[in-house]
């Protein structure tokens, strides 16, 4: 496999992985909030994701007077794999039971071929 192959490879797989916290973190609101506590939620959320992008940058610089820039991506990776462990060892299922089956708000097309494993075009029974 040619290196430039790999690399968009990774960062593919970086991108993805990036999104994951604000889907969520998204998802866990609108899960357990009702209607106001949603809105005062998903605004201190998008106060956070608005915040994050200026002080990352003025943290990382500082995080430099301690170590080399490869330090800080080891800091990066360590943060991300504590908030990883964290999450998956304390968030519950948010969802109810009843929307489990993962096919709310998904077109029903989808629905019916994501239940049989075949082609939209089976009839559920």
């Amino acid at each position: 496999m040619r290196p430039v192959t790999r690399r968009c490879g990774r960062l593919l797989v970086q991108g993805a992985f990036g999104g994951v916290g604000i889907v969520v973190a998204r998802a866990v609101v609108r899960d357990v909030c009702d209607t106001d506590a949603a809105a005062r939620t998903f605004s201190a959320l998008v106060t956070i994701t608005s915040v994050a992008p200026v002080v990352a940058p003025v943290a990382g610089g500082q995080l430099l007077h301690f170590t080399s820039w490869r330090g800080v991506f080891v800091v990066l990776a360590l943060v991300g794999l504590a908030l990883c462990l964290t999450v998956v060892s304390t968030l519950p299922e948010t969802a109810p039971a009843v929307h489990r089956d993962g096919s709310e708000g998904v077109p029903p097309p989808v629905q019916v071929c994501c239940r049989t494993g075949g082609s939209s075009s089976s009839q559920p029974s």
